[in-house]
């Protein structure tokens, strides 16, 4: 399983809150979940709108706990993309 972290040139990842950051989950079977967290406004920052992927975040742990009932390895990637 690949657990792969995009995240805006120049920023560390989780720490700007204002850089998007994209979350993607890869089974070895390759089954995909992604999650992304834009930056926006703060007034828009709810579950309705710029914040709506919170509700698979359910999904990708049950895949990647899936994935470890298999035997698979993680193995974490951080990649940074231009803007």
């Amino acid at each position: 399983m690949k657990i792969i972290v995009k995240y805006s040139e120049g920023t560390a990842p989780y720490y700007d809150n204002e850089s998007p950051c994209h979350t993607t989950v890869v089974s070895n079977t390759g089954t995909t979940l992604s999650v992304s967290f834009g930056a926006g406004e703060a007034e828009d920052m709810i579950l309705s709108r710029d914040l709506s992927d919170a509700f698979n975040i359910r999904n990708l742990l049950e895949l990647a706990y899936q994935c470890g009932k298999q035997g698979e390895e993680i193995k974490i990637i951080e990649q940074e993309y231009e803007d």
